[in-house]
């Protein structure tokens, strides 16, 4: 289990695996969310997990963009 601290969100969100939510032998990813839960096929969690990698990443290239770009 993976404990991500996100205090705007509302508190902590984990991410584990669970095996018995489809009874069925198919092993899901669940991510515990302060009010949500979320069970994911192992192709959605990878595909959420890039998603929030992009988004991170042009967050950070926001972040570092100087001010004289923002002009142009």
């Amino acid at each position: 289990m993976t404990a991500v601290d996100a205090r705007f969100a509302g508190g902590t969100i984990l991410v584990q695996v669970d095996e018995e939510y489809t009874g069925d032998h198919r092993v899901m990813v669940r991510v515990d969310m302060p009010g949500h839960t979320l069970h994911l096929f192992r192709h959605e969690a990878r595909d959420l997990a890039n998603a929030l990698r992009e988004a991170a990443a042009e967050a950070g290239d926001i972040l570092n963009r100087r001010p004289e770009a923002d002009a142009a």
